[in-house]
């Protein structure tokens, strides 16, 4: 499969987003009002500016995903693709042992929120990490070749998920596993707010351009 080969991606946040953005990046973890599948979270430019985030600070990306829809429950998913391990080494051994550590933190965060993972819970173009005491990726929705450059080069966004699945819970517990993990593993961090910025030049630009249409007619009134 050729990775590099996705087109509109949503990126650009409007005021509200941003305003989330920065409270996730916080928190962090992200908290969104949709489902926990891929599908629905690659439409999310909050979810694919986060993810962006995430890897330029090599940190796991947690999304909670609110109960919405007629579901009862909260959704995490942790997404272990912006670490980038597969393209820090080329010994599987080496990225079977980090998998295993972070495997376990996850799973121990979601005993203590208790916390329980949905086998039934497929996502497309994602990568699965089983959970028995081993470690052993299951290809999911489709059959993904990557080797470690393109680990290590390519766009996040370009790249599949990689997690355990979908945690479903109670929204205190789902907040609980969230802030453990966040905790955990030193996510939180100052954002950076890219979009303020725009939203500040673009508005001088338009008042430059008013000015510039003013001065024109004036010119023009006194031929």
């Amino acid at each position: 499969k050729n990775v590099s080969r996705k087109v509109n991606i949503p990126m650009r946040l409007n005021g509200k987003e941003q305003e989330e953005f920065e409270h996730a990046s916080k928190e962090g973890y992200l908290s969104l009002f949709s489902t926990a599948y891929r599908r629905g979270r690659k439409r999310s430019a909050l979810a694919n500016v986060h993810r962006k985030w995430c890897d330029a600070r090599r940190k796991a990306q947690i999304i909670l995903c609110k109960a919405s829809g007629g579901r009862s429950f909260d959704n995490v998913i942790v997404d272990l693709s912006p670490m980038r391990v597969h393209g820090m080494f080329s010994d599987d051994k080496m990225v079977d042992d980090f998998f295993l550590r972070w495997k376990q933190d996850i799973k121990q965060a979601a005993r203590e929120a208790e916390m329980e993972l949905r086998d039934d819970y497929v996502e497309d173009n994602c990568i699965r990490i089983n959970n028995e005491d081993e470690v052993s990726m299951v290809e999911t929705g489709i059959t993904i070749f990557i080797d470690s450059e393109v680990w290590a080069s390519e766009p996040i966004l370009n790249l599949p998920t990689v997690s355990m699945g979908v945690f479903e819970g109670e929204r205190h517990n789902a907040k609980k596993m969230a802030r453990i993990l966040a905790e955990l593993w030193d996510i939180s961090g100052k954002p950076i707010k890219t979009q303020v910025r725009r939203r500040k030049a673009n508005k001088s630009i338009h008042k430059r351009i008013s000015k510039h249409r003013r001065n024109s007619c004036d010119a023009y009134n006194q031929l």
